[in-house]
C-alpha cells in the first residue's frame, strides 16, 4: 500500500518540469531538425533504392530467358571447364592467349559467378543475348518508347484529317454542301477520300463546266468553274448593251426592239436591243434578247528576239522545308534555267510548309526564223488565243529593233456583242 501511494506522488524538479519527458522532447526535437536538414537526401535516396529494387526485379524475371557472355581471365582452360560442367551448362566457348569465353543461362547467372569467385579468377559479363534483353533496356527507357509511340501513331493519323479546305473560283453554296455530303470539312477525319468521286459530283450539278478536287497533305484544294452565259452583252435595266465599240454588221433579235441598225457605230455601253416592243403606240415590256456584231480594228504585236532560251529536257528538283512559311530559294546547278515551284503546307502540331523546287534547264538558241515565218507564227498565235467570229482583213507589218524582231498584226475583224 505504501508503494502504490508512493507512485501517486511524484517529485518534479527544474520548476517542476518532469526531466523524462524533458528529455524525450529533446530527442524529438533533434530528429526533427536532423530530418529538416537530411530530408531530401534521405527521400531521393528512397526512391533511389525503390527503382533500383523494380530494376532489380525486372532483370531478375528477364534473367530466364536471356544468355549471359562470360570472359574469364586464365591461362589454364581444363580445370575452369571442368568445374563450369558441374554447376552450368555453356556453349560458343572461345580459347584465346590469356581468357576464356562462353555462354551460358541467365538462369545460372548467380551459380557461375559464386563459382568463379570460391575459384579466385577475374571475370565480367561483356554482354547480354536475347530479344526480351532488347526490351527490357527499352522499358528502362520509357519516356522513348512512349515518345516513339506518340511519333508513329502522329504520322499514321495525321495525314487522315483535313486542316482545310481551299476554294479556287466560284465557290457557292451547292459546291460548299456537296463537299459535306462526301464529308470534306476543316477538322474533317477522312480514311479514304476519292477525289474522282467528288468531281463527278460536281459535274453533275447545273452551271458547273470544270471541277477539279485534290488532296495535299492535310488540304483540300477545290477549283470549280461555272458555265459562261449565252451571250456576253451588258445587261442594265433588262437592255442589252454593246460592250465593244464598233460598227454594227448583223442584228438578230430573238426578243425586244432594235434600237440600231447596220451600219451605226456603235460605243460600248450604248443600248442595242430594248427589253420592250410596241403594241400600237404602247411599249409592253419583255425580255432583251438577241445577237449583234460588230466590225472593229485590233492590233496586236509579237517579239522575237535575236537569242532565246529554250529548254533542254535536263531538270533538277530540290525539297526543302520551311517553318512558318518562311524558306530560302534553293541553288540550281544549272546556269540558265526556268523555276517552278510547289508548296505542301502542314498545320499539325508543329506547322511547316514543304516546298518542291523544280529547276529546269535552258539553253540559249539563235532565231533562225525568216521574217515571213516570224509574220506567220505571230498571226497563228494571234487567231489561236482570240476566238473572232470573223476576220474580214489583216495586215502583218516587221521591224527590227534592238535585240530583235517585233511583229506587229492589224486585224479588221467581226466580233458577237
Amino acid at each position: 500500500m505504501n508503494k502504490n501511494k508512493h507512485s501517486k506522488h511524484i517529485k518534479f524538479e527544474n520548476n517542476g518540469k518532469n526531466p523524462r519527458v524533458e528529455k524525450e522532447r529533446r530527442i524529438l526535437k533533434n530528429k526533427k531538425k536532423k530530418l529538416q536538414h537530411d530530408g531530401p537526401e534521405i527521400r531521393d535516396e528512397r526512391v533511389e533504392r525503390a527503382r533500383e529494387s523494380k530494376e532489380s526485379k525486372l532483370s531478375r524475371y528477364f534473367q530466364q530467358f536471356g544468355t549471359d557472355v562470360y570472359r574469364v581471365d586464365t591461362p589454364v582452360y581444363s580445370r575452369l571447364l571442368n568445374e563450369l560442367s558441374r554447376v552450368a551448362r555453356f556453349k560458343n566457348v572461345v580459347q584465346k592467349d590469356g581468357f576464356l569465353q562462353f555462354e551460358a543461362s541467365s538462369k545460372q547467372r548467380a551459380e557461375i559467378i559464386a563459382l568463379l569467385d570460391n575459384l579466385c579468377y577475374t571475370h565480367n559479363i561483356v554482354g547480354t543475348k536475347g530479344i526480351l534483353n532488347g526490351v527490357l533496356s527499352a522499358l528502362k527507357r520509357v519516356g522513348l518508347v512512349v515518345g516513339i509511340f506518340c511519333a508513329v501513331g502522329a504520322f499514321l493519323i495525321y495525314p487522315h484529317f483535313v486542316f482545310r479546305v481551299e476554294f479556287n473560283g466560284e465557290a457557292d453554296k451547292r459546291v460548299q454542301d456537296a463537299l459535306l455530303h462526301f464529308g470534306v470539312k476543316e477538322g474533317a477525319f477522312l480514311t479514304e477520300f476519292h477525289e474522282d468521286e467528288v468531281e463527278k459530283y460536281l459535274l453533275s450539278l447545273d452551271g458547273i463546266s470544270f471541277a477539279s478536287v485534290e488532296r495535299i497533305g492535310t488540304r483540300v484544294c477545290v477549283r470549280v468553274l461555272h458555265e459562261l452565259p449565252t451571250h456576253t452583252s451588258l445587261d442594265t435595266s433588262g437592255n442589252t448593251m454593246a460592250t465593244k465599240d464598233g460598227i454594227v454588221t448583223r442584228i438578230v433579235v430573238y426578243s425586244g426592239t432594235a434600237e440600231v441598225t447596220v451600219g451605226d457605230r456603235v460605243e460600248r455601253g450604248q443600248v442595242l436591243i430594248g427589253n420592250y416592243y410596241l403594241k400600237g403606240e404602247d411599249k409592253v415590256f419583255t425580255e432583251a434578247r438577241g445577237e449583234v456584231y460588230v466590225e472593229r480594228q485590233v492590233t496586236f504585236e509579237r517579239f522575237f528576239p535575236d537569242e532565246a532560251f529554250v529548254e533542254t529536257g535536263e531538270k533538277e528538283t530540290v525539297t526543302v522545308i520551311g517553318l512558318y512559311r518562311k524558306s530560302k530559294v534553293p541553288r540550281s546547278k544549272f546556269q540558265h534555267y526556268i523555276t517552278k515551284m510547289t508548296e505542301s503546307r502542314n498545320d499539325f502540331l508543329i506547322p511547316f510548309t514543304v516546298y518542291n523546287w523544280t529547276f529546269y534547264e535552258v539553253k540559249a538558241t539563235a532565231n533562225t526564223m525568216s521574217e515571213e515565218e516570224m509574220k506567220a507564227v505571230a498571226f497563228s498565235e494571234i487567231i489561236g488565243k482570240h476566238q473572232f467570229e470573223r476576220v474580214i482583213d489583216r495586215s502583218v507589218h516587221i521591224e527590227r529593233t534592238e535585240g530583235g524582231h517585233i511583229v506587229r498584226v492589224t486585224l479588221t475583224v467581226e466580233e458577237r456583242q
